[in-house]
């Protein structure tokens, strides 16, 4: 007989240690999928922006130090075909996850994108010299004339605009050269006039205002210009925008401007997002020279399909628990919400139907479990005739408190039972 007490006491420390370590593995398991699950948060984002020095890669480099923030690393690459962005972005076998679209999108779909917000209004800048005699656009013909490498943002907008009015490279001399190489240029008369599509806050375009050799053209027919090509909008700089001492411009400045939308991989995680749009809310909602204040945030791209979640942000701010909890917590929590409240849906339907609750049907297990014990208890007294001891004795007593709730419940439904049967009689 104390061979079989000493083996069930192996076999129920061995059930106990079975117990111990299916808890451990399940801990382990979840502390893995949590370690996974932050790190792939910190997968390198490839963030693709425009020449250097132009909006698109002081934006990408404001962006990049808001995702280091977060722990999230990324890349910035280059491209000076701009127009090319937006089709990276959304072809999925490209590493870009996040780009800028500035340009006529026509009739073209982007199914794989998805446009956070726009952060800027670029106005097409003609600057000329000063010691020459333009008025309008037509005068421009026949000069030298820095538009910026073909199929770059600049170069479509400048051949758009002066193809309107005659100009072109047949008549007019194009210096596809960069931006940068366009505003060296202007600076030192290699050419007679120089486009740059860059907002009025941008630093070259500052520095080219209040340089006295030279000049901003004004667009007279501006809005009609706008009405016609569509994609487009008129914005006035309006007198001493750049310098008040020095009233610099001198006159009202009609220009065209182009919205700039930012825009990512419709797949981008929804953490990810979130820190993109509350960027955008922290540092593109001020008033500008040519914008009011919020009205960049409402300006839509027809043609991008909006992001929800982005949106979302932009209307009401950084969700609550993204404001209180760890940034890997708030990110799984936003990932799996939506599964989180299928889950209250089914919880809640499973309740108002009056099935049984979590509560009950954990009794009826622990019932079952425990009668289960009971009989190989009974079992072993049976055979080995042996005497009832301390355990033995602890596992009786939860089996007959078990038996009295469910007593009491049988009797509350028993009493239930007669009343009906004496009100039917």
């Amino acid at each position: 007989m104390d061979r079989i007490d000493h083996k069930r006491k192996i076999s129920e420390s061995l059930l106990r240690f079975s117990a111990v370590g299916y808890l451990a593995a399940c801990a382990f398991i979840a502390v893995a999928a949590w370690y996974f699950w932050s790190q792939s948060l910190r997968s390198t984002i490839v963030i693709e922006a425009g020449p250097k020095g132009g909006f698109f890669h002081t934006t990408a480099n404001l962006l990049q130090d808001e995702l280091h923030r977060y722990d999230i690393p990324s890349n910035i690459i280059h491209r000076e075909d701009t127009l090319k962005i937006i089709e990276d972005v959304n072809d999925e076998k490209s590493s870009a996850d996040i780009g800028f679209a500035a340009q006529d999108t026509g009739d073209r779909k982007y199914p794989e994108v998805t446009a956070i917000g726009t952060i800027a209004l670029e106005p097409l800048f003609i600057f000329y010299l000063a010691s020459l005699d333009i008025k309008n656009l037509q005068d421009l013909k026949g000069l030298r004339l820095a538009v910026s490498p073909p199929a770059s943002g600049t170069r479509v907008m400048a051949e758009r605009i002066l193809g309107e009015y005659g100009v072109n490279s047949q008549n007019t001399t194009f210096l596809p050269i960069t931006l940068s190489e366009s505003s060296e240029a202007i600076r030192t008369d290699s050419v007679d006039a120089a486009f740059f599509l860059l907002p009025p806050g941008n630093k070259l375009i500052q520095e080219l205002a209040l340089n006295p050799k030279l000049r901003i053209l004004s667009l007279p027919q501006a809005e009609a210009l706008a009405s016609n090509l569509g994609f487009v909008r008129h914005v006035t700089i309006y007198e001493g925008g750049f310098d008040y001492l020095r009233n610099v411009p001198s006159q009202n400045i009609r220009l065209v401007a182009i919205p700039v939308t930012l825009i990512v991989k419709k797949d981008l995680k929804p953490a990810i997002v979130t820190v993109i749009a509350q960027f955008i809310k922290t540092h593109f909602q001020s008033a500008t020279l040519v914008s009011q204040p919020g009205e960049l945030l409402s300006i839509h791209e027809p043609s991008i399909a909006v992001n929800d979640h982005a949106e979302s942000v932009l209307k009401n701010g950084l969700p609550y628990f993204y404001r209180t909890l760890p940034f890997s917590l708030a990110a799984l929590l936003d990932h799996f919400s939506l599964y989180i409240g299928f889950i209250i849906v089914l919880a809640s339907a499973y309740s108002s139907m009056k099935f049984p609750g979590p509560k009950v049907i954990w009794r009826e297990i622990q019932l079952k479990w425990y009668v289960h014990k009971l009989e190989q208890l009974s079992n072993r007294v049976a055979l080995a005739e042996k005497r009832i001891d301390a355990e033995d004795q602890r596992l009786i007593e939860k089996v007959q408190t078990l038996l009295n709730k469910e007593e009491a419940r049988l009797r509350r439904v028993s009493k239930m039972v007669a009343d009906l049967q004496a009100r039917m009689s």
